[in-house]
C-alpha cells in the first residue's frame, strides 16, 4: 500500500487571507512599479522566473513530504512520528505555514530578475 496525501490547506487559508496563491502575492508586489517595467518583466520572461523561484524558496522551506501544489499544500495523511519536528507549529499544533514562509525575501527574489538592473 502506497502513501496516502491530503490537503493541509491552502495558501488562502494557511499564509495569506487576503492572496490566493504565491503567484499573486508577486503580482501584487509588482504592481508598485512602473507598468513599462512590470510589461519588461512579462516579455523578458523575468516575471515566470521570479514566480518560479519563490515557489522553489516555498518548498525549500516546508518539510520534505509536503508540497505546495498550485495553491495548495499536500502532504501525507498520517506523517511518520517525528516527521515534522522543528517546523513551526501553531497554538493548535498544526504547521505553521505562515511561519515556514515568512522569511523568504520576494523583494530579493524579484531585484535578482529585473531586466532593468
Amino acid at each position: 500500500m502506497g502513501i496516502t496525501n491530503t490537503s493541509y490547506g491552502t495558501w488562502c487559508n494557511q499564509v495569506d487571507t487576503y492572496s490566493t496563491s504565491p503567484d499573486n502575492d508577486v503580482l501584487a508586489v509588482i504592481n508598485g512599479g512602473s507598468s513599462d517595467w512590470r510589461e519588461l518583466l512579462e516579455s523578458s520572461g523575468a516575471l515566470a522566473q521570479i514566480k518560479r523561484d519563490y515557489r522553489a524558496a516555498i518548498d525549500a522551506v516546508l518539510p520534505a513530504d509536503i508540497s505546495l501544489c498550485g495553491d495548495e499544500f499536500i502532504g501525507p495523511w498520517q506523517p511518520g512520528a517525528g516527521e515534522f519536528d522543528g517546523y513551526p507549529v501553531n497554538e493548535h499544533g498544526a504547521l505553521d505555514f505562515a511561519a515556514m514562509v515568512e522569511d523568504i525575501d520576494l523583494e530579493a527574489i524579484i531585484a535578482r530578475h529585473d531586466p532593468e538592473a
